[in-house]
């Protein structure tokens, strides 16, 4: 009454449960192990490369860049289009030298 072949009350899915709670567990921990590896060491930009983030609008620029400089090399023409991750310009700077 209730009981499978194997004489398990739950009819076998008291295992099952158990197996997939275990993988579950599993999976989360591997995955937060895999979100602090990521905080812990985050991309780093090649030596020759600087990081910035700005605003362009109209005629008005405004960079933010971890080492002041002068820009020394403008990548593309006016009117062309600019998406994440592009080179715009290049900054010369002496603290990136030293």
């Amino acid at each position: 009454m209730g009981h499978d072949a194997s004489g398990d009350p739950k009819g076998g899915f008291g295992k099952l449960r158990q197996y997939g709670l275990a993988i579950f567990l599993i999976a989360l921990v591997a995955l937060a192990a895999i979100l602090i590896y990521h905080k812990l060491h985050p991309y780093r930009f090649p030596p020759n490369l600087i990081a910035g983030t700005g605003r362009i609008d109209g005629d008005l620029v405004n960079l933010g860049t971890k080492y002041p400089g002068r820009v020394e090399e403008i990548a593309d023409d006016d009117g062309t289009p600019v998406h994440r991750g592009m080179v715009i310009a290049r900054i010369g700077s002496r603290e990136q030298r030293a």
